[in-house]
């Protein structure tokens, strides 16, 4: 297994880079804005991002999910709370569920555009 920690000085943030080798896949958990960092060090070891990871919403934390998961064809896997803390004004039916998706129970998927 691989467990690359990435933080940014600036913020003081970490994001994580989980890979298996065998597998030559990995995730990115919470990636920082700037997403250059993350296929650089994935593709050193040599690995495929294959998912990305977003534990949280908040103000400190600026994501690269999105751009990342452009880049990279990874699905985005939201926390369920963050999920629910965007969709929250359209109520909760509109939460994507496990059901819906390819993540597992409690967590959305969504894939990048």
């Amino acid at each position: 297994m691989i467990f690359r920690q990435l933080v940014t000085p600036d913020t003081g943030c970490a994001s994580y880079v989980l890979g298996c080798p065998r597998a030559a896949a990995c995730a990115v958990v919470d990636p920082q804005e700037d997403i250059a960092p993350h296929p650089e060090m994935a593709a050193r070891e040599p690995l495929r991002i294959t998912h990305v990871i977003e534990t949280h919403v908040q103000a400190d934390h600026r994501s690269g999910a999105r751009r990342l998961a452009s880049v990279t064809r990874a699905p985005v896997f939201p926390a369920a709370a963050a999920v629910a803390a965007i969709v929250a004004p359209a109520g909760p039916s509109s939460v994507p569920t496990a059901s819906s998706s390819m993540a597992s129970p409690g967590m959305a998927a969504t894939r990048g555009t």
